[in-house]
């Protein structure tokens, strides 16, 4: 995950018996952390929130990939291999920075992989054609999928853990649903309109079907809470990494296979 100089103090417990056994305040711990070696995008892996269906792999205990205890409607956090309880309580998470693009997958059929990020506006839409369920396939093979891109913080127990939250297909939804609530959110006892990470959010699973095909799509459980000054803060710090653009390739480099090819009406999520 990208940090920032902020990250460690922002997140830091208010007390720590370990810290204090070292003798060192949090603030020279953070210093520190700075001369640890150089780290670049190349060097990273940013986790990936996805929904998990009933073709994760995750969910399939033959594959090398499964996660005891994972089920279909559940969350998960790549490169941490955390899963969250989807239908009942869900999780939570403050909304930091938002963008738009067109994924361009190899199907999983051919080995899957994530091949390149094309902005949303891009003219490659008109070199695709529709198969034979509507969806823009590329002359090579490859599909194109617009994609709702959320930077977001989750909550890990007592940690906040950066993300990146995709939305795609029948999930498209339920981010506009959220950008809405987002924009026409003001700041208490103003008319300005409030940040995107003023407040935090709980999301859910819930089973959708057409035909005789089922899957689990996120569903949007309304805000929890206005943020801490220390979520808030990392929220921001989050924010203005991800509006510079400069995630996008570790971000590339840690997405899952596409499954739309397996969901007849479109699953929710790349899993």
């Amino acid at each position: 995950m990208a940090k920032s100089e902020s990250d460690g103090k922002a997140l830091a417990p208010k007390e720590n018996t370990a810290l204090a056994e070292l003798g060192l305040d949090v603030e020279a711990i953070a210093a520190d952390a700075q001369k640890d070696g150089e780290i670049g995008l190349g060097d990273i892996s940013i986790p990936y929130l996805y929904v998990l269906q009933a073709n994760s792999p995750q969910v399939n205990e033959d594959s090398e990939k499964y996660i005891d205890g994972a089920k279909s409607g559940m969350f998960y956090l790549t490169v941490m291999d955390e899963i969250f309880d989807g239908r009942n309580e869900g999780i939570e998470l403050i909304f930091c920075y938002y963008d738009k693009n067109i994924n361009e997958w190899v199907p999983r059929d051919d080995g899957g992989g994530l091949v390149a990020v094309h902005p949303a506006d891009s003219d490659i839409i008109q070199q695709a054609r529709p198969d034979d369920k509507g969806r823009p396939v590329l002359p090579n093979g490859h599909q194109l999928v617009e994609t709702a891109n959320h930077y977001c913080l989750i909550k890990s127990g007592d940690r906040w853990i950066q993300c990146l939250f995709p939305m795609k297909s029948t999930a498209l939804k339920t981010s506009r649903k959220l950008n809405s609530v987002v924009s026409t959110t003001m700041i208490p006892g103003t008319d300005k309109r409030a940040p995107r990470y003023l407040y935090r959010y709980n999301f859910k699973t819930q089973k959708e079907q057409k035909d005789d095909q089922i899957w689990s799509t996120p569903i949007f459980g309304g805000q929890t809470g206005m943020v801490t000054k220390e979520q808030y803060n990392a929220a921001k710090a989050y924010a203005e990494i991800a509006s510079q653009g400069i995630l996008r390739m570790a971000a590339k480099d840690s997405a899952e296979p596409s499954t739309s090819s397996d969901s007849g009406s479109g699953s929710s999520d790349v899993m």
